[in-house]
């Protein structure tokens, strides 16, 4: 359930045309899993165990 909800959260602004990629929108933890960006959400990725691209 976890992952179906990660991918729904994710992919949701993708799903509306916001933007093209889940990493392209900037209040997604999206940035956290892709780029390791911190600067506007702290998110723990490594106890996730997952990796975007």
């Amino acid at each position: 359930m976890f992952w179906a909800k990660l991918y729904y959260i994710h992919n949701n602004p993708v799903e509306e045309g916001i933007v093209s990629k889940p990493e392209g929108y900037k209040y997604s933890s999206a940035r956290n899993y892709v780029y390791g960006d911190q600067s506007l959400l702290e998110v723990d990725t490594f106890s996730a165990w997952i990796e975007m691209k």
